[in-house]
């Protein structure tokens, strides 16, 4: 560059043996080569910017890791709004304090209302047991009665179609007239004048035998024995 500048001062016509109408082209290369230093400069400035930029945000999330902020959030100025910070976090816990209180209490309902099922059908349950063995005692004892007593040789009445009660006869005769077909399941029956008409299939329910076990009577208050 220097020596294009003499050159130009004196008016030379040949400049490291180049005639002196290339003198034009190399200044313009000169001054492009400039233009390339000084490009390459500004991107060394830019560069050099980046990378203390760079460093004083890693030493920045540096410093705010070792306070204890959570990765991935966005931390506040450490002095303009640490405590509205701090504020948004005791919010923060209590909400999750209060959401695993209210989970808790939930779960306890539930176990209650499980505990308040559970017993209800063990009751249940218990209930139908005691009615089972009083039933079972019941018909044990009827059984027992029945096995005791023998059927009532005598005294036996009916009501006809017509509602004519017949008799008495005796059981011989009663068998007599059931084993012929002659007797049907629905025909009202007494062995007593006491008892209550009853039918057939009610006075000696299975496994019993007509006329031969003891009948279900019914007295006249109803109640059967």
């Amino acid at each position: 560059v220097r020596q294009l500048e003499q050159a130009r001062q004196r008016g030379a016509g040949d400049i490291f043996g180049q005639p002196a109408a290339s003198l034009a082209a190399m200044e313009a290369m000169s001054l492009s080569y400039m233009a390339q230093q000084q490009q390459h400069a500004q991107l060394l400035n830019q560069h050099r910017m980046a990378a203390q930029i760079l460093a004083q945000r890693q030493a920045e999330a540096a410093a705010l890791a070792a306070l204890g902020y959570q990765a991935g959030r966005r931390a506040p100025p450490p002095a303009a709004q640490q405590e509205l910070w701090l504020e948004q976090q005791r919010l923060e816990q209590q909400r999750l304090e209060q959401q695993r209180l209210d989970q808790q209490r939930l779960e306890q309902q539930k176990q209650q209302r499980q505990a308040q099922l559970q017993k209800q059908l063990q009751l249940q349950q218990l209930q139908q047991q005691q009615q089972q063995q009083k039933q079972q005692q019941q018909q044990q004892q009827q059984a027992g009665k029945e096995d005791k007593e023998s059927c009532p040789t005598s005294g036996w009445q009916y009501i006809d179609p017509k509602g004519v009660v017949q008799g008495p006869f005796q059981s011989f005769e009663m068998r007599l007239w059931h084993g012929l077909g002659f007797l049907q399941p629905d025909l009202p029956l007494r062995c007593d004048p006491a008892d209550s008409f009853v039918e057939l299939q009610k006075l000696f329910p299975p496994p019993s035998v007509p006329f031969e076990s003891y009948p279900r009577r019914v007295p006249a208050n109803g109640q059967a024995s």
